[in-house]
Formats: structure tokens, C-alpha cells, sequence
């Protein structure tokens, strides 16, 4: 028999996290301190965080176009239903993550008048091998790390920061499914999103427990300036009222509940003269006589 594989909630990482990183390899890169593949790794990252493509997505694509602002990429989905997309990379607010600003560094380095072919976007010349995706994984993980990311978190786990961010942001979930062009929002939510939500129930449930906690105290409190002390017993339907007199003694009165959860007076609360009513289906004797 064959049994789905089984989902349990995972924390993902801080995208600000990578982006942070990579803003320190802009300064680098002004003063001359990087090589020509970290650039190119910088700038396919960078290509994950804005396009949130699968990397063997991002090895398959070739450049439609490309201007100052602007720079469009086409490659080919094979997931579920196989279609060709198309991903417009605009001018960012943000000089230091800017994609087309990190492409332009990156083709700068690659060999002149060279028409490329597909998987050969990110090799440096036409007579280089193929880089795989292996060897582009490689790269990127070693960024990742450097930016304080577990090692344990793969490529793909950039796809899910991104939609993680997207939705902390307040971003529609069918919004987010046309923009990665997947509809893999609900995994994602399940997996990631779900485990940092649980984080914070279980934090408001843990509030919601002190706060009862200290409206018992205040309780407490104020029975005991009125000369009474609560003794909650958790086990039964009854608690205990202890009434403290001036001479500093106590007496203690059992209050009793019945099902319904009303008080019912004990015996000792009632008065000697008080007669209990006769039952209507009692006889006088004067009638038997």
C-alpha cells in the first residue's frame, strides 16, 4: 500500500536574511573584492527571490529582451502542466538588489558576440562546460550559508521565503499564484507559513493562560480585603469558602453544586427554624381517622 508522504510543520528562514547579504556583496562589488562567480551566483539568486522560478527552471532560460529598466526572460515550466512563461524583470527601489543591475555586472564578465543557447546562460563562454544544476545549486547554498542560513535548508527554500514574505505582506493567495505562476501557495502555507502562525497560538494560548492566572489572583484579592479566602477545588463541583473571623480564626462552610451548577446551602447554613414544605401527597391523620 502506498502511503502519502507525511507533512509536519517546518520554520523557514527570513528572506531580509538573504537580501541583507546580498546588499554587502553590492558594496563589494564596488570595491573590486568579488569574483566574477560570485557575481554570477549573486545575480541568479536574486533572479529566485524576484521571479520565485525553480532553479532548473532559471538553467532552461534565455533572454527575450533587455533595456535599462527592464529585462524579460522566457523558459519552460515542466511541473504539472508543461506551458512556457515569460518573467519581466523591472528596476527596483532598492539599487542594491536591483536584478538587471546584477545582470548587466554578470554579462560583463561573459564572452562577447555569443549567441546563447538554452542552458547556456550562465556559463561565461560558449567552449565552457555546461554548468548543470547541481553546479549552480552548489553556489547559491554557499551565499545561503554565508548569510546565516542552516545548511540544511535547500535552493528551493528561497521559493518558499519569498511566498512566506508575500503573505506575511498581506498578499492574496491567488495573487501570489498568478505572480510564481504555480498554484503551490496552499503547500507552502501548510509547510512554512502554517508552523511560523502555530508559533504565535501557541504563544497567544500561553498568554491567554497567565492572564486567567492573574484574574484569579485579583479574585483572591479581593475576597480576602472582604474576609473571605477561595479554595478552587479542581477535582469536584464544590469549592470551599473560608470565612475568616477577627480574632484571626477560620471557619469553613462546604458549598455544595448541584448538576445544573447552582449553589445548594449546606446543612449547617440552615436555620432551626426553618420547615421544610410538606409533600402534597401526604395524608393528615385526621383524615385516616
Amino acid at each position: 500500500m502506498r502511503i502519502r508522504k507525511k507533512e509536519n510543520e517546518e520554520e523557514i528562514w527570513q528572506l531580509c536574511q538573504l537580501l541583507l547579504q546580498i546588499e554587502s556583496g553590492y558594496e563589494n562589488y564596488l570595491k573590486n573584492t568579488v569574483t566574477k562567480e560570485q557575481i554570477m551566483f549573486t545575480a541568479l539568486t536574486i533572479f529566485m527571490v524576484f521571479t520565485t522560478a525553480r532553479l532548473a527552471e532559471l538553467h532552461r532560460a534565455y533572454v527575450i529582451s533587455q533595456c535599462n529598466a527592464e529585462l524579460i526572460i522566457e523558459t519552460t515550466i515542466l511541473k504539472q502542466l508543461q506551458r512556457i512563461v515569460r518573467y519581466r524583470l523591472k528596476k527596483a527601489d532598492n539599487a542594491k538588489i536591483f536584478p538587471i543591475f546584477w545582470w548587466n555586472a554578470w554579462i560583463q564578465h561573459r564572452e562577447k558576440n555569443w549567441t546563447i543557447k538554452s542552458e547556456e546562460l550562465w556559463n561565461f563562454n560558449e567552449s565552457e562546460k555546461l554548468r548543470d544544476p547541481d553546479d549552480l545549486s552548489r553556489g547559491i547554498r554557499q551565499l545561503m550559508q554565508k548569510s546565516g542560513i542552516y545548511r540544511k535548508y535547500s535552493v528551493i527554500s528561497i521559493r518558499s521565503a519569498t511566498i512566506t514574505t508575500l503573505l506575511n505582506r498581506g498578499i492574496s493567495s491567488s495573487a501570489i499564484d498568478r505572480f510564481t505562476h504555480n498554484s503551490e501557495v496552499a503547500s507552502t502555507v501548510q509547510r512554512y507559513y502554517d508552523r511560523n502562525n502555530n508559533d504565535e497560538a501557541r504563544k497567544l494560548i500561553a498568554g491567554i493562560s497567565s492572564e486567567t492566572e492573574n484574574e484569579l489572583e485579583e479574585e483572591r484579592g479581593s475576597a480576602e480585603q472582604l474576609g473571605y479566602v477561595l479554595l478552587i477545588n479542581k477535582g469536584g463541583l464544590f469549592n470551599n469558602v473560608v470565612k475568616q473571623t477577627k480574632g484571626g480564626a477560620h471557619i469553613l462552610h462546604e458549598v455544595n453544586h448541584n448538576p445544573e451548577g447552582y449553589a445548594v446551602p449546606s446543612v449547617e447554613d440552615l436555620s432551626s427554624s426553618f420547615t421544610p414544605p410538606q409533600s402534597t401527597n401526604v395524608a393528615h391523620q385526621t383524615d385516616k381517622e
